[in-house]
């Protein structure tokens, strides 16, 4: 949640009021390692949106944001040696970090697909998340791959293909 935290901070908003409405603990700022649960997290990102009156905040934040300012996670996630084993390790390490969806890795012969299914119904601020995840993973992938890198396919269930093009996933930063 950090990151939409330090979002929130820069843009003057009030953090403690809207985590409180969230129900997300303070302490959490203090602890960036400790396990999120699903429903506050999404309110976060929903409320941070609402009151921001910024309808692609998760994008937003997504692109100030890398994998590898995660604290710990992103210390695990920095060590890898290629690609494969980035995805790899997110999958197999985030459970322990982030709660309420399973994450997988579907492979085909020529493409790997990071896959996520939430196992709760999440309610609003799903949208704000999945669009977060994506701009940082893609965010994440440029840092290894080049700035210009962008995946070939993006499948967002439920979503669309207008939304997905909406978050504006360009090269320009």
């Amino acid at each position: 949640i950090l990151p939409a935290v330090r979002y929130l901070e820069r843009a003057g908003a009030p953090v403690e009021i809207v985590a409180r409405r969230a129900g997300v603990p303070s302490w959490l700022f203090d602890r960036p390692d400790a396990l999120l649960p699903i429903h506050p997290g999404c309110r976060f990102f929903h409320l941070t949106a609402r009151t921001l009156g910024c309808r692609h905040v998760g994008a937003s934040i997504g692109r100030d944001s890398m994998t590898w300012d995660l604290g710990i996670l992103g210390a695990l996630l920095a060590r890898s040696g290629t690609v494969y084993e980035l995805l790899q390790s997110l999958v197999s390490y985030l459970p322990s970090f982030a709660s309420g969806h399973r994450d997988w890795l579907e492979e085909e012969p020529d493409r790997v697909w990071l896959c996520q299914a939430f196992t709760c119904s999440v309610g609003p601020g799903l949208r704000q998340v999945r669009a977060f995840v994506l701009v940082m993973m893609i965010q994440t992938l440029r840092s290894v791959l080049g700035r210009d890198w962008m995946p070939e396919r993006v499948r967002v269930p439920d979503h669309g293909r207008d939304w997905v093009e909406s978050l504006e996933l360009g090269t320009d930063r």
